[in-house]
């Protein structure tokens, strides 16, 4: 699914986590490099960084779900990651106690590779959204 993002052009070229070739070093050297261009050109630049806490369980399922729609995955596809995300269940156990089941409301599976996947489709909109020049790198944003 990851390379039909890339694939259609859908994941923005500011979005660099979880992607092949994309790494933190590259987007520091991006940043830096705007920072400096802005500099030659004697303008006041300012950055504000954004650090989403617990990203990954801020999802939304049915904003997901249109986004995937909007992506072009639709009928058969979208019916299951619909079925992935609705109606999930999770419980905690610790010294041999398990906590009542409940339902989860919102988020993405952690530490899957749709998990990662899903939450990048989520979040790529920041980039189209501002006139700022904008870095993503999974949870973290940088405006400039």
């Amino acid at each position: 699914m990851l390379s039909f993002l890339v694939q259609t052009s859908i994941l923005r070229p500011q979005q660099f986590g979880f992607r092949q070739g994309l790494s933190t070093s590259l987007a520091l050297l991006q940043l830096q490099d705007h920072i400096l261009e802005q500099k030659s050109q004697k303008l006041l630049i300012f950055a504000i960084f954004l650090h989403l806490k617990k990203a990954f369980d801020t999802v939304d399922h049915e904003i997901l779900l249109v986004k995937l729609n909007q992506c072009g995955l639709r009928r058969t596809t979208n019916k299951f990651f619909e079925s992935c995300l609705s109606k999930r269940q999770q419980f905690v156990y610790a010294n041999d106690i398990k906590s009542n089941t409940r339902y989860v409301a919102g988020g993405v599976l952690q530490g899957s590779t749709f998990g990662l996947v899903l939450f990048l489709l989520h979040i790529n909109v920041l980039a189209s959204i501002t006139k700022f020049n904008t870095l993503l790198l999974a949870d973290d944003t940088t405006l400039t």
